[in-house]
C-alpha cells in the first residue's frame, strides 16, 4: 500500500532539516567514511523528522527519495527559467507558478547549480550570475 503524500509543512520541516545537513547530505564524494556520515546525517533527519508531533513517520528512504525528486524538480526549474530567458532574448523570463518550497530547495543545491566564480578560471569572466555563459571572441594577429 502506498504512503500518503507529503504534507505542505512536512515538506517544509524536511527542508529546514536538510538545509541544517546539507554539508553532508550533498557531498559528492563516495568513499566509506563520506558514505557513514551521509547515512548518520540521514540518521539523524529522519529521526528529528519522526519524533516531530505533526507528521507521518517515513523510512530514511522515504525521505532520501522524495529529497531525490524534489532535486530534480528544482533543477529542472532552473533549466526551464535558463530557456525561458533564452527565448526572450536575455529580457524578463516567463514567471509561471511560484513553489516557495521549491525556490528554498534550490537555495540548498546553489552550489551545485550556479557555478561559482574562480579567479584561477580562464572562463571566469565569461559565467554570469544566474550561470549563463557568454563566448568572447578575440581578434587573433
Amino acid at each position: 500500500m502506498r504512503t500518503k503524500s507529503i504534507t505542505s509543512f512536512e515538506e517544509i520541516l524536511l527542508l529546514e532539516l536538510i538545509g541544517k545537513e546539507k554539508d553532508y547530505v550533498e557531498r559528492k564524494s563516495t568513499d566509506k567514511g563520506t558514505n557513514s556520515r551521509k547515512a548518520e546525517a540521514w540518521g539523524r533527519i529522519t529521526n528529528y523528522f519522526n519524533n516531530h508531533p505533526e507528521v507521518r513517520k517515513r523510512s530514511t528512504e522515504q525521505l532520501i527519495n522524495w529529497w531525490k525528486n524534489t532535486k530534480k524538480n528544482a533543477k529542472k526549474k532552473v533549466s526551464s527559467d535558463r530557456k525561458s530567458m533564452k527565448k526572450t532574448g536575455g529580457g524578463p523570463k516567463d514567471n509561471g507558478s511560484k513553489d516557495d518550497n521549491l525556490e528554498t530547495a534550490l537555495g540548498i543545491l546553489q552550489d551545485q547549480l550556479y557555478p561559482e566564480e574562480n579567479s584561477n578560471d580562464c572562463d571566469a569572466d565569461y559565467i554570469d550570475a544566474i550561470g549563463n555563459v557568454t563566448v568572447k571572441l578575440e581578434r587573433r594577429n
